[in-house]
């Protein structure tokens, strides 16, 4: 019995790691000329990540992190 359920959860685990999000891009429109944006991302107390997004011609700046 014990085996079977620790099957299950090793099963329902890596089904979970499988479908987890490691990319996150973040678009920010309407920097203007000579401007900046700090993104900030939290994902718990242990994890925040920041990142800058500079004026861009085209209009919009596309900022990419890492989760894994």
């Amino acid at each position: 019995m014990k085996q079977i359920i620790l099957l299950i959860l090793l099963v329902l685990f890596s089904v979970k790691s499988g479908f987890s999000q490691n990319q996150f891009a973040v678009t920010v429109k309407g920097i203007k000329q000579n401007d900046s944006v700090l993104v900030t991302i939290q994902r718990s107390a242990e994890f925040k990540d920041q990142k800058w997004a500079k004026y861009t011609a085209s209009g919009s700046s596309k900022v990419d992190f890492q989760l894994a």
